[in-house]
């Protein structure tokens, strides 16, 4: 168990000592849940005993398959569930008789898509649970995703741990959240998908994770919220230390629609929805990339104390687009000063083709050339951080110039800038146009720059939104 804050009863979902797998079929199946989770474990480097459990008993993978819960030698810290919906209520009461103390639900079928039929069964496993003293994540979930322990329903999720929490209540997007994060070098102290949240909720999971001095952010997935009071005093709670950011779906009446069937979830009006976030200080975002583009500011960026940007960027005509990009994100072009401009204008031998305002456009130069000089000049400007924007596969280089050679050239410029300590902090745009292999350079130089240390962005106008969310949770927290 993590130090820093008293026992939990969700301990037992996120630091079990004991797991066990039920509905794991003897068959090679192709792909089926149970195994899925098994792999997941074994390979996420969990340490702890697994169990497998099959009511026909029978080996997988030359282990053991116990017929029930009550066969086991030690009573499981979690049970993660893979069974039918129908078989549900007997395991629930396994559980209760073993004495579990928690349990995952993958199983869908219930509120979400059944109709009064799923959600009376629904209320049935949840009463028997909560009578039992079990526990329960789900239905229709994930669960759990915790490196620290090695608990991870995904084979290929980054073992090593990070300062962030996810509450998602869809798996695919938390599947979509911890791989699209990683690249950008977002790690998790705990990660969660709650489905229906027919039990623990998404309260529960926002106290849990805020409780933890080790989670310094969290970001949330949710389709409703079961307790709209508790939720947002919660938030107001949270915010007060340490950033929420919020992705909401269902927030128009179509959406609100797909919410009820992906998850059971009321969803709320939006106009409601929007004023709790604003009160309450929590940050909202409407896209998933807004969600990791906001995490890997708080993570990476140094809070810059304005929303002046000079942008350094290497093409005419996306140096024009930033401007409306970046005053749609919140933020200010200031112009350069007369200094800085006339010394890149030396720099350049006055190239016509250079623009020395702000944007600044130094054109193919920055990939002959590199940027580590001109990124010099531009610190001397009359801005609060600076903006390196790098789009890849618009240039016809010279022979002797290879694409991705180039890109990585201006990328280690960037890093060796950085590192030598600049004055004002750097966000990186950084995404390829066109050819597959200079995505997959992009993708190795995404690596290069987290691993210095610096914010890497997909877009122009996500880095200047993030930005602006970031300050204003800083102006609104300071002025509680």
């Amino acid at each position: 168990m993590t130090s820093g804050r008293s026992r939990s009863p969700l301990d037992n979902v996120f630091y079990p000592e004991s797991i066990a797998v039920v509905g794991v079929s003897t068959e090679q199946i192709r792909w089926s849940a149970g195994p899925m989770y098994y792999d997941g474990l074994r390979l996420s480097g969990y340490k702890g005993r697994i169990y497998l459990v099959n009511r026909k008993g029978g080996e997988f993978l030359g282990q053991k398959l116990y017929s029930s819960l009550i066969d086991l030698p030690e009573t499981p810290d979690l049970v993660i569930c893979c069974i039918s919906a129908s078989l549900i209520p007997g395991l629930v009461d396994e559980c209760i008789a073993k004495g579990v103390k928690a349990m995952t639900i993958f199983t869908a079928g219930f509120s979400e898509r059944n109709g009064a039929e799923g959600r009376t069964l629904e209320g049935e496993i949840s009463g028997r649970a909560r009578a039992g003293g079990v526990r329960l994540i789900g239905p229709n979930c994930l669960g759990p995703y915790c490196p620290e322990a090695g608990v991870s329903p995904g084979a290929d999720y980054p073992r090593e741990p990070g300062p962030a929490g996810l509450i998602c209540q869809s798996g695919g997007n938390s599947i979509q959240f911890i791989r699209a994060s990683a690249q950008r070098g977002v790690r998790l102290r705990y990660g969660i998908s709650y489905g229906n949240a027919c039990d623990v909720n998404e309260c529960d999971l926002l106290e849990y994770m805020a409780a933890d001095p080790g989670v310094k952010i969290i970001a949330m997935y949710v389709e409703g919220a079961r307790n709209g009071r508790r939720f947002f005093s919660l938030l107001r709670k949270v915010t007060a230390e340490k950033p929420v950011v919020i992705q909401k779906a269902g927030r128009t009446v179509a959406g609100a629609r797909a919410a009820a069937s992906h998850s059971g979830s009321l969803a709320g009006e939006s106009l409601v929805w929007d004023a709790m976030c604003r009160q309450s200080g929590a940050i909202q975002v409407n896209t998933m990339e807004e969600l990791i583009d906001t995490v890997v500011t708080f993570l990476y960026f140094p809070s810059p104390g304005g929303r002046r940007v000079t942008v350094l960027g290497m093409t005419g005509g996306a140096t024009v687009l930033a401007t409306d990009d970046i005053a749609a994100g919140g933020l200010t072009v200031p112009p350069l000063p007369d200094r800085v401009k006339a010394d890149l204008a030396r720099f350049y031998n006055n190239d016509p083709g250079v623009i020395t305002t702000n944007p600044i456009d130094v054109s193919v130069h920055g990939f002959v050339n590199g940027i580590y000089e001109p990124f010099k000049m531009v610190q001397n400007a009359a801005a609060d951080f600076v903006m390196v924007h790098v789009p890849i596969g618009l240039f016809l280089l010279p022979q002797d110039v290879p694409e991705v050679g180039a890109l990585k050239a201006v990328v280690a410029d960037t890093i060796r800038l950085h590192k030598e300590g600049t004055r004002l902090p750097t966000q990186v745009v950084l995404y390829a146009m066109t050819a597959p292999e200079t995505r997959l350079a992009v993708l190795d130089c995404q690596k290069d720059l987290y691993q210095a240390g610096l914010p890497v962005y997909n877009s122009i106008l996500g880095a200047a939104r993030a930005v602006d969310r970031m300050l204003t949770y800083f102006e609104r927290r300071a002025s509680r």
